[in-house]
């Protein structure tokens, strides 16, 4: 054999042998490291979210003191607006004449008056030189009283017809955001007329209105220190809730936070039957406006869990709504137990509501990949 051929030969069986080893290498199965870990009672904070609806601490329904047809309208929904900002004119022509009309009677009623007071006045004179009876004195002095009072009576009816004119011009009653603007130009404005012409939302200060179960109001009295009182719940030792209880942040819809934390400012001391909720309001500063009535967001609530049994979310197999953790025997066999638990805000632990105690030691990764009876170790 010559040498070229020996070397093609060697170099064929070279890859073969290559080759084979690889597969042989190929078929063995990959080794698993199962991490463990032995559970005790920790303490860890952990964020409740709750949805919410945002709305301005004082919200002012407007409405028209006066009939006739809306001539203006100097607003649209979401304007911002300053007290005594004018939003809506009525049509003034109608009370400009009952204006007139009233100031010509006072007019009137003022020059019967004077003229009552010259004709009580001479009878005065006339009945001190006894010409003229008490009885004639009397009946002048009742005329200037009566034309007194007509003066009176005038002067009232311009009063009332001059702030009728007023009403014409409908301002803001308070700063803050315009909603449920219902009105257009040549719309009637009518007295007693239960829709308003808009709402007027001061939102320099915020409430988000959301709600509590049954089991979170009854742990933030025990944490707390809470109890009940006609105002809802208060602080057994006398100090606002805003000062007792943790500031809560804010989650818009987009996804960010809202720079201003809230605190609370009320939480109801009873149970609604038909949702099994408590009612909570908490406030927010809104210096930037941005926060407008509403507006949906979530409530942030920070709550401390003392003692409490922890495990990494790696540790738990999810099937469905149910949630299966490996747990290592003194064999070194695992067995599944099924647990029911919380997860953290932060995407990394659970919190373990039952299945699971002080001591247990459990699987935390590659619990995937196991089945009843394995041996680990």
């Amino acid at each position: 054999m010559n040498c070229s051929r020996f070397l093609t030969l060697l170099s064929i069986a070279g890859v073969l042998f290559t080759t084979s080893c690889g597969k042989e290498e190929n078929q063995k199965a990959p080794t698993v490291k199962f991490e463990t870990k032995v559970l005790h009672p920790e303490d860890r904070t952990y964020d409740i979210t709750l949805p919410a609806t945002l709305s301005g601490q004082h919200e002012v329904k407007v409405y028209s003191q006066v009939s006739g047809v809306i001539t203006s309208v100097r607003v649209n929904n979401g304007d911002l607006v300053q007290r005594g900002q004018v939003l809506y004119v009525i049509d003034q022509t109608p009370f400009k004449l009952a204006v007139q009309t009233a100031k010509a009677n006072l007019s009137v009623a003022q020059a019967q008056q004077q003229t009552a007071k010259l004709q009580f006045n001479s009878t005065s004179n006339l009945a001190a030189k006894k010409i003229v009876s008490d009885f004639v004195l009397s009946e002048a002095r009742n005329a200037y009283n009566a034309a007194t009072a007509a003066v009176e009576q005038a002067r009232a009816q311009v009063a009332i017809a001059e702030t009728d004119l007023s009403h014409c011009t409908i301002t803001a009653p308070c700063s803050g955001l315009v909603t449920t603007n219902n009105f257009t130009e040549g719309s009637m404005a009518t007295v007693g007329n239960p829709e308003q012409l808009c709402t007027v939302s001061e939102n320099q200060d915020m409430e988000a209105k959301f709600s509590i179960n049954e089991s979170d109001m009854l742990e933030m009295i025990k944490e707390f220190n809470l109890k009940p009182s006609a105002n809802g719940l208060v602080s057994s030792d006398g100090l606002p809730l805003s000062a007792k209880l943790p500031q809560l942040q804010l989650k818009l819809k987009d996804g960010t936070i809202y720079s201003e934390r809230g605190s609370f400012a009320f939480i109801s001391g009873s149970i609604d039957r038909a949702t099994g909720t408590a009612q909570c309001i908490a406030k927010f500063k809104n210096p930037k406006g941005l926060l407008r009535s509403g507006l949906s967001a979530n409530i942030i609530f920070p709550f401390a869990a003392n003692q409490v049994i922890c495990i990494p979310q790696t540790a738990a197999v999810r099937l469905q709504d149910k949630y299966t953790v490996y747990i290592v025997g003194k064999d070194g066999k695992v067995q599944g137990v099924l647990c029911e638990v919380i997860p953290s805000n932060d995407g990394k632990e659970y919190f373990v509501v039952s299945g699971l105690k002080n001591g247990d030691e459990v699987v935390v990764n590659g619990a995937r990949k196991l089945k009843n009876g394995d041996k680990i170790r």
